[in-house]
């Protein structure tokens, strides 16, 4: 049932151990970091810790803890025999800059025993960009067709059908790269409006998808700016007034200047960056607005990473914090181990509240959701 190259079952182990299972279901790795989602399972032993050790071509090796203990229905009833399957992820930006050679996920169980596995990395190592685009969209289909059968097996058939046509809807957008979005940009009408917004759906991505609406419905193009985290790419949607019509373009970082630049965008909303990578970019590209263009800024303040990469206001020990002294926040958020913090490689609370404080400082408006927010920030 598994391709290959998504699973091994040759474990390097100190000893040898009770039949292990594991999937990679996902694994890609671009500018500088690493997403991944799996599962692991023994038909006798729970899953009690997992990390992945990443080596570098300067012989030096990072290990950093995973998120796992995810529930996997879908595992456990395609192999009965395997009732305490346990899912994990993780999105990392690696440390150092000398270059990625290796990477393998370990896994404790209950009784003492640890397998590891060795990633595979594909792309990551050196495949040509037609190869790497080519495993993009494999990875995509095979991603889109494992959550839908995840969904099935738990009963959510209207939800996959649904998702479906949404899908659907979108076959006729124009898909491209840098090098061709000066075309959708030259289409774009005066007074257009350009989104900071992430993908991870909740709260934040309902609002956003209102103020698309209104503004689309008030005769304004809109750009949104956002991020794939299962394609460590960052995508570039632009949507017509005027026939609601939509085109896709993977860009870089720096597509963001090309936009600003056309004279076109007169007003710029930030909605939420959560699980972009290399986040301390954003309060960069804020800025930029107002350099390039002078547009209106409104950030809205879903949550709290204006003030801490821990967007929750989590611990280190996952609690609440409050926004202690700066001293607590200076000894705490190297210790934090969260995919999204983890893509903050610096871990400089300091760092992080100037970047944002003097971005803040040059919009033009902030709008809160409580007052919570309002003490907090």
């Amino acid at each position: 049932m598994m391709n290959s190259r998504f699973l091994d079952d040759s474990p390097i182990c100190a000893q040898e151990v009770a039949p292990v299972v594991w999937s990679a279901d996902s694994v890609v790795v671009r500018e500088g970091t690493i997403f991944s989602f799996g599962w692991c399972a023994r038909p006798d032993s729970v899953v009690i810790g997992s990390w992945i050790d990443v080596a570098y071509r300067d012989s030096s090796v990072e290990k950093v803890a995973v998120q796992y203990g995810r529930d996997r229905p879908d595992v456990q009833r395609l192999f009965p025999r395997l009732p305490l399957a346990c899912g994990y992820f993780v999105m990392l930006a690696f440390r150092k800059t000398s270059g990625l050679a290796a990477a393998s996920i370990s896994f404790e169980f209950e009784d003492g025993h640890i397998a590891r596995y060795p990633l595979p990395l594909g792309a990551a190592l050196g495949e040509d960009p037609a190869s790497a685009n080519a495993w993009d969209r494999t990875v995509a289909v095979f991603n889109d067709a494992q959550r839908a059968g995840s969904m099935v097996l738990r009963g959510q058939t209207g939800a996959v059908i649904e998702a479906f046509q949404r899908r659907r809807s979108l076959l006729g957008a124009r898909h491209g790269g840098s090098e061709v979005l000066a075309d959708a940009i030259e289409l774009l009408r005066p007074r257009s409006v350009l989104m900071i917004d992430h993908m991870q759906g909740g709260g934040a991505k309902k609002f956003s998808n209102s103020l698309i609406e209104s503004y689309l419905g008030a005769g304004r193009d809109v750009v949104i700016w956002t991020f794939m985290p299962s394609l460590l790419r960052f995508q570039v949607r632009v949507f017509s007034c005027r026939d609601r019509a939509e085109a896709k373009f993977h860009v870089t970082w720096d597509a963001h200047i090309q936009i600003l630049s056309s004279k076109k965008i007169s007003d710029v909303v930030f909605n939420n960056a959560v699980s972009f990578i290399k986040p301390h970019r954003v309060p960069e590209m804020l800025s930029a607005c107002k350099n390039i263009c002078d547009a209106h800024v409104t950030v809205y303040v879903h949550d709290f990473n204006v003030v801490c990469p821990s967007h929750f206001l989590l611990d280190f020990e996952g609690r609440f914090c409050g926004v202690p002294s700066a001293d607590r926040c200076r000894s705490c958020l190297p210790k934090i181990n969260d995919d999204f913090v983890n893509l903050h490689v610096t871990r400089d609370i300091d760092h992080w509240r100037a970047l944002w404080g003097g971005a803040l400082d040059r919009v033009d408006e902030i709008v809160c959701f409580s007052q919570s927010s309002v003490a907090l920030i």
